[in-house]
């Protein structure tokens, strides 16, 4: 008798154990994208890498493949390299390197697009820039732009700076 219970007893842990692995599992697997971050981007925005990565609508972290992930991305002209890595916790990361910068691109479009605003009589123009995006923030100065605000967390937690160049 003492035999039966034991083995019934033994059998119950092995199903409760099995039990607790397998809701584990479940939860493990139906953990969704809870944050994005994206870094390195100074051309596109981070939704535009997002979108690119097809992870807009924060899905299931399990049914995103690094792999997939980055050949979307690649696949923007302006994106040279891309690094992801995904937690456990929700979290994706997507490091992407520009490859236009240094090359007097930004410069041109600067140039072009205040002849177009003053052309169309234009006073002055505003942009927002991340605090950390020195390059960003140096050439903009070099045109003529002056730091009028800040932005507090505007890009996922990182202050933006607030910038404004007048024209006429």
């Amino acid at each position: 008798m003492k035999k039966k219970k034991s083995k019934k007893l033994k059998i119950l842990k092995g199903l409760g154990i099995l039990i607790i692995i397998g809701l584990f599992v479940f939860l493990l697997l139906n953990i969704r994208v809870k944050n994005i971050y994206v870094t390195g981007n100074n051309i596109l925005t981070d939704q535009d890498i997002i979108e690119l990565a097809g992870i807009q609508n924060y899905p299931k972290l399990f049914s995103v493949s690094i792999h997939k992930m980055k050949n979307q991305i690649k696949m923007n002209q302006v994106i040279d390299e891309v690094n992801i890595k995904k937690s456990l916790f929700g979290r994706i990361d997507i490091n992407v390197l520009d490859n236009y910068q240094n090359q007097g691109n930004a410069s041109k479009l600067l140039e072009f697009m205040f002849d177009d605003l003053k052309n169309n009589k234009v006073e002055n123009v505003t942009l927002e820039v991340r605090k950390n995006n020195l390059n960003a923030i140096h050439l903009y100065k070099k045109y003529g732009f002056e730091e009028i605000g800040i932005r507090k967390g505007y890009y996922q937690g990182i202050d933006g700076i607030l910038m404004k160049k007048e024209l006429m």
